[in-house]
Parts: C-alpha cells; structure tokens; sequence
C-alpha cells in the first residue's frame, strides 16, 4: 500500500480508565490533575457499576438501597485515562464515542474536544490537531444530569408528564433512569458505549440499503448508497444470498448509488409465517485502486406496508400490516431495557431474551420510548428470529 495511504484502523480506548467524583472547590484542571481519590473504572460502563465494584454503594436493587445512592445522581464524575496513538501518521484521526451518559466534556491534552448532551447519538472529535508523540491525556467530565435537567426546567417552565420527576423531558436520557412505574430511579453517568480511535485516509460513514419487493413478489431491487467521509475514487459493491455465493457486484463513486436486480428473491418472513433468509451487502472503499475501508449490512428481502383503508359499516380505517402481501396478526410484546445499567448487557443476554419471545410464538416487539436505542445485537437477533420491530421516538409519556 503507498504509504501515503491509510486502511481504516480502530485502536479501541478502554484500558487503564479511572474515576472519582468531582470536587466543584478546585478549577476542573487541577481536579484532573489531582493525585488522590481515582479508583479503576470500566469502559465501556456506568459510575454506579464502578462504585460498586470499589465497594463505595451498596447493590441498588437490594431491599431499599435505591434510596441511599440518589446522591449518586446529582453528584459530577471525573473519568481519565491515557493512550498511544498506533498511527500517528494517517491522514486523519477521529476520536470515536459511541455514547456518553449524558452532559459530558472531554479534553484532549488539557484542550477541550468536545461538548455533548444526547445519551443516545455516537460522538466524533476531529483528533489529530489536539494529539502530540507518546502519551496523550483524555479527560472527561460527566455533568449531573438531575441538575441539568432542573436548571434548563427553571429557565423554560414545568412541562407536563406522565410519571417522575418532569425535568426528565428536558433531558436527553434515558427516561428510565429517572424511575418508572416498574424499575428504580438510578441516574447513570459514564461512557457506556465503546470508545475507540480511528486513523483513516478514508472511511464509510453509512452503507444504506433500501429494498423494494414487486408486487407480485417475483422479483426485487436493492438499492446501496453509501455515505463517505475523506476523498476516494470508487465503491465496490457485492450481494449476497443466504447460502453464500455473490450475485450481482457494482461500482460506483463515494457520492453515487448502485442498484441489484434479484429474480426470485427468497423473501423474509415474520416467525410463523415464513423463513428468514438474510442477504448481504458488502461494500469496499477505494482510492487509486487501495482498499481504504469496508462494510457490510445483512437484510432481508420482503414488502412491508401498513394497510390503512375504509372498511364497510364503520368509521375510520383499517390499521393492520401486510408482509409479502399476508396480513400479519402482530402478537408480542413492549420491550423494556433489560438492565437498568445497559453496558451489562451483552449479545448472549439480548438473544437469550428474544428467543424466549420467539418461543413463545411473538413476532413483533415495540421498543418503548423511555429506554434507549438497543444495540445492534438486539436488532441482529430479531432478523434472524423472525420479529418485528416497532421503534418508538426517545420521549417517553412526555
């Protein structure tokens, strides 16, 4: 490869993290700074499952401990750590989180990165200008969300909510968190998804995958585009049936398309209804003939619509949904996080779960508003089990 051209590489940052709760008597540098009072942390993870594991809380969901961590909630968290850069050299360098809990500021060798305020999106630093030879230092302050959410309720007003304490609406965290009618009130900080660098010449920021099934259901057309970030001359483009073997291959530039025709297409079904036969797209980013990057996306082939039409004798419309033109009796559930802290749980426990709604003949589940966007283990698992899923908005009764 030239060596003025980088494949993507991700260098995860999850070693050597400690924490300690913030001290609002010292400036922000000189607490970081500070050589007393860190303990180890876990990365991905949450400030309670770190203080349980340095025996500073007991366990939340013993008997009424609930109540005695609260303070937990409405303290600040200090979390650092530092890192090697692999490649020091590529073109670019992005420092990667995939979730921060919730009101976070990072900093990068002392020079702050990064503001974020959403639970639930990834974030992405532009790193290369803030990072130096040998060890780099990477600081990150989690605001309480409790008193964020309280001072943003004070200057707009009290908004009107169904269940807990309505500063929540104003957040943008997991409802949950802030207590329901079924699980505890446990305000969670921490980087609770993976963190990793990423040194690229060039990289795929999305590979969307749009399906259109006849209505015949006699052939179907794939359509790829991909979204690109850094410069590159091509995408190569393969689908994939389910036993294996490429059927149709593409190229198209970093800003276009392409689409595959398949005849015949072994369409995916709902359990109870049909199979689940998963293609799949892959997708390889090129410059000057390099390969840079690559991704891919399994899917399932099948036509879905909900069928909204007047029915004789009564008002309003019909409300059902029709999969390769079957009516489909949608049985299932309302999925609720599987865990007040989710970096506990893991791919295992996901397929654990939906296979016991499989089992019990569901077919589709409604991920509720007040949680969050599962991992794509979760999402992987309902694909291959036969679920569908209704995916609620993040705004739960608010």
């Amino acid at each position: 490869m030239s060596p003025d051209l980088h494949a993507l590489s991700r260098q995860p940052i999850h070693a050597g993290w400690r924490f300690k709760q913030r001290d609002p008597a010292r400036r922000i540098e000189d607490d970081f700074q500070s050589g007393t009072g860190w303990r180890p942390a876990s990365v991905p993870g949450t400030v309670h499952q770190d203080l349980m594991a340095a025996g500073l809380i007991p366990d939340p969901f013993a008997g009424l401990n609930e109540r005695a961590v609260q303070w937990v909630g409405e303290a600040d968290w200090l979390y650092r750590t530092t890192f090697e850069v692999s490649q020091p050299d590529a073109e670019r360098i992005d420092l990667h989180f995939a979730g921060l809990d919730t009101f976070a500021r990072v900093w990068i060798n002392g020079r702050l990165a990064l503001a974020a305020d959403n639970m639930f999106i990834p974030w992405r630093v532009r790193a290369k200008a803030f990072l130096r030879p040998g060890l780099n230092d990477l600081w990150v302050l989690f605001e309480s969300a409790w008193a964020r959410g309280k001072a943003l309720e004070a200057d707009y007003g009290v908004m009107k909510v169904w269940n807990t304490d309505a500063s929540r609406v104003y957040v943008r965290k997991a409802q949950y968190h802030y207590g329901w009618d079924w699980g505890p009130m446990l305000l969670t900080a921490g980087l609770w998804r993976p963190v990793w660098l990423e040194a690229y010449s060039a990289r795929f920021e999305d590979l969307e995958c749009r399906v259109d099934v006849a209505p015949d259901l006699a052939a179907a057309r794939v359509m790829v585009r991909p979204t690109v970030e850094g410069e590159a001359d091509a995408v190569a483009v393969s689908l994939v049936d389910p036993a294996g073997a490429v059927i149709a291959s593409a190229e198209c530039p970093p800003d276009g398309s392409v689409a595959f025709d398949v005849a015949a297409p072994q369409l995916w079904y709902p359990r109870l209804y049909g199979s689940q036969p998963l293609y799949r797209v892959q997708a390889e980013l090129r410059r000057a003939g390099q390969p840079l990057d690559a991704a891919s996306k399994r899917i399932g082939l099948r036509r879905l619509r909900l069928v909204r039409e007047p029915v004789e004798g009564e008002p309003g419309a019909s409300f059902y949904f029709e999969v390769n033109n079957t009516p489909i009796f949608c049985g299932g559930a309302n999925w609720i996080p599987a865990d007040s802290f989710p970096p506990r749980l893991t791919p295992d426990r996901y397929r654990a779960w939906l296979e016991r709604a499989a089992n019990a003949h569901m077919n589709m589940l409604r991920i509720w508003g007040g949680g969050y966007y599962e991992d794509p283990a979760f999402y992987d698992a309902c694909d291959e089990l036969g679920i569908l899923v209704w995916q609620d908005f993040m705004f739960g009764c608010g």
